[in-house]
């Protein structure tokens, strides 16, 4: 999946959330506006996405930060163990 497809998908879940048109968000877009609109775009994501976002670092303050913590977490997930 690529960073353009993740934020793509992260746009119309915060316009959801933010009860916004989609195409006002960008990756400048501030997600601090609400604590609780905060915590409903990081649960959402990690629904959406099937993967559990980095707690330290599941404070994105912009759309382009949440874009860069799914991308992290999705190679996390992907990641091959070694032996």
């Amino acid at each position: 999946m690529t960073d353009e497809t993740i934020f793509e998908e992260l746009r119309h879940l915060c316009a959801a959330i933010l009860h916004t048109d989609p195409t006002t968000i960008t990756l400048e877009t501030d997600l601090y506006a609400d604590s609780l609109h905060l915590t409903e775009v990081i649960v959402a994501s990690e629904q959406h996405f099937g993967t559990v976002l980095d707690p330290v670092g599941a404070q994105p303050r912009t759309v382009a930060e949440a874009v860069r913590l799914v991308r992290t977490a999705l190679d996390r997930s992907n990641a091959v163990p070694t032996a």
